[in-house]
C-alpha cells in the first residue's frame, strides 16, 4: 500500500470524558509548554470547549432493538439471581428499598439517551468510545483491525471490548446506528453486572460482619447509581468491563485464599490464573493486578513456612495468565513492534515525571467519596487538593483499622485490591500522559472504594454511638448519611440527564459533513468521533495510526501532514493554529472559538474535485 493511502481515521489524545460532574463536557486545558514543542501544538489543538454544540444525522437499524433488549434481559436475570423476598429479608426493608431506587436511578440515567431517538443516541460514546466503535465495525465488516476505511492498521484499542463490539455490529451488518445502540445496551448490561459482582464479593468479604449484607448492598447501589461511575461505564470503552473482571478475580481469590492449602488444586489455581489473562485482554494494566495477586500469594506461602508453595502456586498462576495473554502480545509484537498498543505510548509521549500529580488526589478522593464527582477544572486548584489529601489519609487510616480487624484471607485480599490501586495511581500519576484520563483509569478499584467508604462510615458511627451511650444514634445517624449521598447522588444524576444532549465534538462532525465531500481526506488530532461518521479521516497524533507516531516521535508532525492525502484538518479550535506551522500549504478557513472549532484547509487540494 502506497504510504499515502495509509493516512485516516482514528483519534486523538484528547479529553473526551466528562469533568467529573457532566458527560462530555471537559473544561480543563492543558499545562503549557513553549511555542515549538510539538507536544505543546498537539495540545493547545485540544483546547477544552466553551460552547460545545451540533448534532448528527443518523440511521435505524431493523433488529438492533430485539437483540439490544434481550441482552439486558439477560443482564437483569443475573441482578434477580436470588428472590426479591430472600433478599428483602437479608437486607432489611429500609436498605432493600434504598438499594431498589437507588438502582433504579443509575439504570435510568444510563437509558434515557437510548431511547430518545438517535440524535441522543450519538451523543452517548465519548471520543475515545467511537474511536473504538470504528475499529469494532471494520473488524465486523471484513476490514479487520484498522481505521481510515480500512486502510491503517491498529492495535490503538483494547481487544476484549472490542471483540464483543464488533459481534453487535455483525448482528446489524456494520449498521452505525445499530452498532452504538448494541454497544451502549451491551454497556448497561456489563454495569448491571459489576454492581451484582460488588455485592456478591462484598457479601463475601464480610461474611463475619453483623450487617455485611446491608453494608455489600449499600456499597455497591451506591457505585451503581454514583455519578463518577455512570460516565465512566457509559462511554463505549472498556472501563466497565475491566471492572467487571477485576472483581470476578478478587471475588475468585477469595475463595481460594479461604480454602486449607492442602485443598487447592492446580485447576483451580489455574482457573484464577485464566481470569488474570482475561483481566489483561480487558484492559492491559491488569498487569499490575496479576503482579499484586502473585505477589501477595507468595509473601503469605512464605510467612506461613510453606517455601515450595510460595514459588510454585504464583508460578502457576501467572504461568497460566501468561499463556493466556500471549496472543495480543504477540499481535502486537508481530505486526507493530512493540508489545505496548499505540495508543499506550502515544498517550505517554508527552509525559514527564510527576505530571499527573496535581490532580491525582482529587481523582482518588473522589472514588473515596462515591457520589461527589470533583470537576475536573478544579482538581488542581490548592484548597482542592489539600481537602483530597485530607480525604485520602482519612480513607488510609479506614483500610488500616479494616486489615486489623480482618481474617488472614480477608486481609490477603484487601492488600491485593489496595496493591492493585496503588500501582494504577503511581502508574497514572507519576509517568503517564493524559491526565485528563486520570478518573477513567482509576474506575477498576472504585467498587472497592466505595465499600471501604460504607463499612468505615458505619465503624465510625457505631464507635460513636458506643462512646457517647446512645444505640439510636448508629440508626439516626446512618439514615441521616444515606439521605445526604441519596441527595447528592440525584442532584447529580438529574444534571447529567438534562446534559445528555451535549457532546464536545459534534461540532466537528457537523461542519464535516456539511462542507467536506466524503471521498476528501480530513485530518485531526482527535479522530474518534469524526472517523466513525467520516471514514476517511487521518489520526495525527498516533494513537490509532502507528505511521503519525513515528512522526510524533521524531518531531516532524507538520512534515507528516504536507506529505499526507489530507486536504482539510478539522477539530478543536486550536488546531487552527497550525496554519502558522503550515504556512503555504494550508489556510484558516474556521476559527470559532464560540463552538470551539477550527479548520485548516489545503491551499493545493490533492483530492479529485
Amino acid at each position: 500500500m502506497p504510504p499515502k493511502a495509509a493516512f485516516s481515521e482514528a483519534r486523538a489524545s484528547a479529553s473526551t470524558e466528562s469533568d467529573g460532574t457532566t458527560i462530555g463536557k471537559c473544561t480543563s486545558a492543558p499545562v503549557p509548554l513553549p511555542r515549538n514543542d510539538q507536544n505543546h501544538r498537539m495540545a493547545t489543538a485540544n483546547r477544552a470547549p466553551r460552547d460545545c454544540e451540533g448534532h448528527d444525522r443518523p440511521l435505524h437499524s431493523a433488529c438492533e432493538t430485539r437483540a439490544a433488549t434481550g441482552t439486558l434481559a439477560l443482564s437483569l436475570a443475573i441482578m434477580t439471581h436470588d428472590r426479591t423476598a430472600s433478599v428483602m429479608t437479608r437486607l432489611g426493608t429500609p436498605t432493600f428499598a434504598l438499594c431498589v431506587v437507588l438502582c433504579i436511578v443509575g439504570l435510568l440515567v444510563r437509558l434515557i439517551p437510548l431511547f430518545e431517538g438517535d440524535d441522543m443516541l450519538f451523543h452517548q460514546p465519548t471520543e475515545d468510545g467511537y474511536l473504538l466503535l470504528t475499529v469494532a465495525r471494520n473488524l465486523a465488516i471484513g476490514r479487520g483491525m484498522s481505521t481510515a476505511e480500512g486502510t491503517i492498521a491498529t492495535n490503538g484499542v483494547q481487544p476484549l471490548i472490542t471483540l464483543v463490539f464488533a459481534a453487535g455490529y455483525y448482528l446489524v451488518d456494520g449498521d452505525k446506528a445499530g452498532g452504538v445502540r448494541i454497544a451502549m445496551f451491551v454497556s448497561v448490561a456489563i454495569a448491571i453486572a459489576a454492581a451484582w459482582m460488588a455485592y456478591r464479593f462484598g457479601r463475601r468479604l464480610l461474611v463475619d460482619h453483623p450487617r455485611g449484607d446491608r453494608l455489600a448492598a449499600l456499597a455497591a447501589s451506591l457505585w451503581f447509581a454514583s455519578p463518577i461511575s455512570l460516565r465512566h461505564t457509559t462511554n463505549a470503552l472498556e472501563t466497565g468491563l475491566y471492572t467487571l473482571i477485576g472483581l470476578i478475580v478478587l471475588d475468585r481469590l477469595l475463595i481460594l485464599r479461604r480454602l486449607e492449602p492442602q485443598r487447592r488444586a492446580v485447576s483451580q489455581l489455574s482457573a484464577l490464573g485464566v481470569w488474570l489473562g482475561v483481566c489483561f485482554w480487558a484492559r492491559n494494566d491488569g498487569v499490575f493486578l496479576a503482579a499484586a495477586t502473585c505477589g501477595w500469594w507468595c509473601v503469605d506461602a512464605w510467612a506461613r513456612g510453606r517455601r515450595r508453595a510460595a514459588w510454585v502456586e504464583p508460578l502457576v498462576i501467572g504461568g497460566t495468565a501468561t499463556v493466556v495473554t500471549l496472543p495480543w502480545v504477540l499481535f502486537n509484537l508481530i505486526n507493530f513492534g512493540h508489545p505496548v498498543p499505540v495508543s499506550g505510548r502515544s498517550e505517554g509521549a508527552g509525559a514527564t515525571f510527576g505530571g499527573n500529580l496535581d490532580r491525582l488526589a482529587a481523582t482518588l478522593a473522589e472514588n473515596a467519596l462515591v457520589v461527589a464527582g470533583v470537576p475536573q477544572r478544579f482538581e488542581d486548584h490548592l484548597a482542592v487538593q489539600l481537602t483530597s489529601v485530607v480525604v485520602l489519609a482519612i480513607a488510609a487510616a479506614a483500610l488500616a483499622q479494616c486489615l486489623r480487624a480482618a481474617g488472614r484471607s480477608e486481609r490477603d485480599v484487601i492488600l491485593v485490591g489496595a496493591s492493585f490501586g496503588l500501582a494504577l495511581a503511581g502508574y497514572y500519576g507519576l509517568v503517564f500522559g493524559a491526565k485528563h484520563f486520570l478518573a477513567r483509569y482509576q474506575t477498576p478499584v472504585s467498587p472497592l472504594w466505595a465499600l471501604l467508604t460504607v463499612v468505615s462510615m458505619h465503624a465510625f458511627l457505631a464507635q460513636l454511638a458506643e462512646r457517647l451511650h446512645r444505640p439510636a444514634l448508629l440508626k439516626q445517624g446512618a439514615t441521616a448519611v444515606l439521605a445526604v449521598a441519596t441527595g447528592l447522588v440525584l442532584v447529580q444524576d438529574s444534571r447529567l440527564i438534562r446534559l445528555r444532549g451535549e457532546h464536545e465534538h459534534m461540532q466537528v462532525v457537523e461542519w464535516i459533513r456539511d462542507h467536506v465531500p466524503a471521498h476528501v481526506w480530513v485530518g485531526a488530532v482527535q479522530t474518534g468521533t469524526i472517523g466513525y461518521f467520516h471514514e476517511r479521516s487521518l489520526n495525527l497524533d498516533g494513537k490509532v495510526n502507528p505511521a503519525a507516531l513515528v512522526a510524533r516521535q521524531q518531531r516532524r508532525v507538520f512534515d507528516y501532514i504536507i506529505e499526507s492525502q489530507v486536504d482539510y484538518i478539522a477539530d478543536w479550535v486550536g488546531m487552527a493554529y497550525w496554519e502558522d506551522d503550515l504556512k503555504g500549504h494550508f489556510r484558516q478557513v474556521v476559527v470559532d472559538e464560540r463552538r470551539n472549532l477550527g479548520v485548516l484547509e489545503r491551499i493545493d487540494k490533492r483530492a479529485a474535485p
